[in-house]
């Protein structure tokens, strides 16, 4: 089974491949009855981080550290760290239940380690 997160929390697929020879077999994309997480496309301020990865270049190293972050709301954010820095110094880490800083600008939604 391999599953795939698009650029949105909400955004997923699931692909199910096997060895044997067997005939191919269409499947109805499969809906669930749980509730949707509630999405934000606004950070300002303190959240929670949820989810992480470093994104590293071949050739530059880490550049950057996106994160999927849970507000005080209860919704649910994405964000990009703020600086390459921040990506270096994550990389090999984990922050997931620590508090970052939000900040939503014209270049999207940023974050900084919280302290």
């Amino acid at each position: 089974m391999a599953v795939s997160i698009g650029g949105m929390a909400t955004n997923y697929s699931v692909g199910i491949y096997g060895l044997d020879d067997a005939p191919f077999r269409s499947a109805q994309p499969i809906t669930s009855d749980a509730p949707a997480w509630p999405v934000s496309d606004v950070g300002h301020g303190r959240a929670v981080v949820e989810a992480m990865t470093v994104l590293h270049d071949p050739v530059t190293g880490p550049i950057n550290a996106p994160i999927v972050a849970r507000l005080a709301t209860g919704e649910r954010i994405g964000a990009r760290s703020a600086s390459a820095t921040i990506a270096a110094e994550l990389s090999g880490t984990c922050i997931i239940g620590e508090q970052v800083e939000l900040e939503t600008t014209a270049e999207g939604i940023l974050y900084r380690l919280g302290s």
